[in-house]
């Protein structure tokens, strides 16, 4: 499809060429309490701008419609103090903090169809991927195309894994 004169292919982007990332935690409620599970970091390796936009509306050029918006970080779960001494950005990110319910995630109806409008190609001689066309100017597809097998793959690791939350945010 093309737009403007310019060629629009459905691009999934890597970390490697990425400016943004999302950091995540899995939890699960211990006796009334939400618990970090150690060494579960969903979504792990799954930088593209679409999940993103998915989970947060967070660079969404492909103008999907989001989970929700971010909700900030749960009760409970707070910025590192001064004390602490990781960097931030492997905490939980810079920016849009967020939480979802994994029966949140699983309820979806991952067959429905969406139109990705997200166009990557030459825009005044260079190469973008950060522009969303017209309704209507895009690629149809099911959701489930658009996030792809790998988004399936976590769901399933983290339904086995017994999470219940996904807290998350993004940095730049």
């Amino acid at each position: 499809m093309s737009y403007l004169g310019f060629e629009q292919t459905h691009q999934r982007d890597y970390c490697e060429i990425m400016v943004t990332d999302i950091r995540a935690r899995a939890q699960r409620l211990i006796n009334g309490s939400w618990e970090f599970i150690p060494g579960v970091t969903p979504f792990d390796g799954h930088c593209t701008y679409g999940l993103f936009g998915f989970l947060a509306d967070v660079r969404n050029y492909s103008a999907v419609t989001p989970i929700s918006q971010p909700r900030g970080l749960p009760e409970g779960v707070d910025p590192p103090s001064e004390d602490y001494d990781g960097p931030l950005d492997e905490w939980l990110g810079e920016h849009d903090y967020s939480w979802l319910l994994l029966s949140e995630l699983l309820s979806v109806d991952y067959n429905q169809t969406m139109e990705d409008r997200r166009f990557s190609g030459m825009i005044d001689g260079m190469i973008s991927g950060s522009h969303t066309v017209p309704a209507g100017s895009g690629v149809r597809m099911t959701l489930r195309a658009f996030l792809g097998e790998a988004y399936f793959e976590e769901l399933d690791r983290l339904t086995h894994s017994g999470v219940e939350r996904i807290v998350f945010g993004f940095d730049s």
